[in-house]
Formats: structure tokens, sequence, C-alpha cells
């Protein structure tokens, strides 16, 4: 009776292991490590924790974009990188998914905003420098120059 007590704990313990492994995991710890998934839109390669991207890593998208930074319960958040394929970048911080506090957006034409950011958008302080040297300096919301 001891026996199969023990043996139905270790099967049940087996299978939920099995169960929460992602089927997209391509190599590594998808788990609880560091772990290469694919997706439909591309493929991470990077920390997991409980089966979801969380820590650093690198999301390459099938059009060619990237990003390359912090993400928690499988959302950008805290320092990275996006980098569009039309040369666009974004370097700073993201809450949620959405590029939100300070950060760097640099157009291909070498345009470039610096400054705050709110739910994806040019939101408090900051500069725009325009590729021919056009600065707008100040206040900014929800992507428009308000004032100086």
């Amino acid at each position: 009776m001891r026996i199969i007590k023990y043996f139905t704990i270790i099967l049940f313990i087996f299978s939920i292991s099995c169960a929460s492994t992602p089927k997209n995991c391509k190599e590594g710890d998808c788990n609880n490590g560091v772990g290469t998934t694919i997706h439909e839109n591309g493929s991470y390669k990077g920390n997991f924790k409980n089966s979801i991207r969380e820590g650093l890593g690198e999301y390459t998208f099938s059009n060619g974009d990237t990003y390359r930074g912090n993400y928690k319960n499988n959302l950008r958040n805290g320092e990275g990188e996006y980098k569009w394929k039309n040369g666009d970048s974004y370097r700073g911080s993201w809450v949620d998914g959405k590029r939100n506090g300070f950060g760097i957006y640099t157009w291909a034409d070498g345009t470039r905003y610096e400054g705050e950011w709110k739910d994806d958008a040019r939101h408090g302080k900051g500069k725009l420098i325009l590729n021919d040297g056009t600065t707008f300096d100040g206040m900014w919301e929800n992507n428009a120059y308000i004032r100086k």
C-alpha cells in the first residue's frame, strides 16, 4: 500500500512537470532557466520563470524587428532596446510592454526624441531634434508638443 502511495505521488509530480513545459520550447530550460522558444511571429532566447519570459532576453520577430532587454510576466519591463527593421530604434524604460519613463527614440533619418514616455507616447518633459537640427524642447502630451 505504501509503495502505491509513493508511486502515485511521483507520477503526479512527473505529470505536472511535463504539462508545464512549453510545447514551443526549442532548446534549454524553458521552465525555470535559460532557453529558446519559437512563436508564430518570431523566437525568444533568454530567461524563463514558471514557463514565462522573466529577466533578460532577446526576441527576434519574423519581420526583422528585435527586442533585447528585460521581461516580466512575458512583457517588456525595465530597461531594453527595440530595433525596427526600417532602422528606427527605442532604448529606454518599459512597463507592461509599453514605453514608459525615460527613453530615446531614434528614427532611421536621424531624427531623435529624448525624454519621458507614457503608454507608448511622448509624454512629459522631452526634446525632439529633427535631422536638420530644429529642436522642440519642452512638454509633450500624448505625442504632441504642447509648450516650452
